[in-house]
């Protein structure tokens, strides 16, 4: 009897056990959001071992987060990946990147231009198989690779601003729209003049039935501005306004936003300090309060992800590159604060001798003029950065370039994941 006793105990101890450790695990990372972002050139998502994506480079590209290997997102035989024909094949670069139901979705232009939306959505299976393009209604504002753009049960919502004339003046027109991919509806959620211009656009995010979005009407520069967040009910269709500050001296041109149970974080840039600073207003309070600021300065390269918010910077001395990466948690508190060299170089090098030929090109010719960079996302144990611009050898033709890197969270390094090339 005294041994089934010690059975049955250890038994239960393993049991509970078991309990503790299931309910000690971290919860997983929201991928899906870390990967969308606002005012940025660079668009990718992600699966749990692949990350695609979508540039000014003219096709959509993937990437092996394990391994590194890359290619054009084609899954067509034989394709010469050089035209339209390619199931991969983006015209003049993607606006948006996502995946739902197995599929990866973007919007680009459409050739030739036919009506006056010129755009359509794009997708195809995650192996570049089966292309499909549906073309957006002349009514669905048009993103400019700027904006942010969702699509969550097929549904395309964009957050857009335009220009106009009106009696001679130019004028914004800050703009928010949904488009049913069933039925083909078009719901305008908003659609008002900017009284004093908006030059930051409209970040939007969904979140427990609401589409939040955040405007910022104001000049570029110093000066005051008109600081909003509000919030929309997908199921009542009521707008509702959250914060709302006329004359704000502390930030202009926002970027990115992240919801949660406390309240709305977003960036903004402050010309005072030249740093871009995590903001959160809380629900609860009703008070607009700034978190920390991103760590580096004179730049707004950055974003927000799951958990965490990054600058950083991007420097050449005498033939090296130095890439500073500061990232903080969503209470200010430095998770990483290095300067990696990154072998930018060798990744062009690879890519010069793989287009003309082993020798053709040396890395001592090598120059690097950025044109942007941008945080593409993160996962459960490293963040993802892209910079784009141009490779310009010596004696042959220039080279525009997109470069991955890839950052650990737990310090150990940062290494270029991959590079693709679009040759003039």
């Amino acid at each position: 009897m005294k041994r089934v006793l010690a059975i049955l105990l250890a038994i239960t101890f393993l049991f509970l056990a078991g309990c503790d450790s299931l309910g000690a695990e971290e919860e997983s990372v929201d991928t899906t959001r870390s990967y969308l972002h606002q005012n940025q050139q660079i668009h990718a998502a992600e699966t749990a071992d692949t990350i695609y994506l979508g540039s000014s480079d003219q096709f959509i590209n993937y990437v092996d987060k394990e391994s590194g290997i890359s290619g054009v997102l084609c899954g067509k035989p034989e394709c010469g990946h050089d035209g339209e024909d390619c199931n991969a094949w983006a015209y003049l670069g993607v606006r948006c990147l996502f995946i739902q139901n197995e599929r990866l979705y973007w919007i680009g232009d459409h050739y030739p231009h036919e009506t006056q939306q010129p755009y359509s959505l794009y997708n195809t299976a995650l192996d570049g198989t089966d292309r499909r393009e549906v073309r957006l209604p002349d009514e669905f504002p048009a993103p400019n690779g700027l904006d942010a753009v969702l699509f969550e049960d097929g549904t395309l919502t964009a957050g857009v601003c335009t220009s106009t004339v009106e009696n001679g003046e130019e004028v914004t027109y800050q703009k928010i729209a949904s488009l049913d991919l069933e039925s083909g509806a078009v719901t305008t959620i908003l659609n008002e003049r900017a009284e004093t211009g908006n030059h930051s656009g409209i970040p939007i995010q969904l979140y427990d039935g609401w589409l939040y979005f955040l405007t910022c009407e104001g000049p570029w520069g110093e000066g005051t501005h008109r600081i909003r967040i509000r919030r929309y009910n997908t199921a009542s269709g009521e707008t509702e306004t959250l914060y709302d500050a006329p004359n704000s001296t502390d930030m202009n041109w926002i970027k990115d936003m992240w919801v949660e149970e406390q309240g709305v974080l977003f960036m903004a840039y402050d010309h005072a300090t030249e740093q871009m600073g995590l903001y959160r207003y809380g629900f609860s309070d009703g008070h607009l309060d700034l978190v920390c600021d991103t760590g580096v300065t004179d730049t707004t390269r950055g974003g927000i992800a799951d958990g965490i918010v990054s600058g950083f910077t991007f420097q050449e001395n005498d033939g090296s590159y130095a890439f500073h990466v500061v990232i903080k948690d969503f209470d200010g508190q430095a998770v990483l604060d290095e300067t990696y060299e990154v072998d930018l170089a060798g990744a062009a090098q690879a890519l010069m001798d793989d287009k003309y030929g082993t020798g053709a090109w040396s890395a001592e010719d090598f120059h690097w003029n950025l044109v942007s960079g941008d945080l593409l996302g993160r996962d459960e144990t490293n963040v993802y950065y892209a910079l784009d611009g141009f490779y310009v050898p010596n004696h042959i033709q220039q080279s525009h370039i997109t470069t991955m890197i890839q950052v650990p969270l737990d310090g150990s390094g940062a290494s270029v994941l991959c590079s693709f090339a679009v040759f003039s």
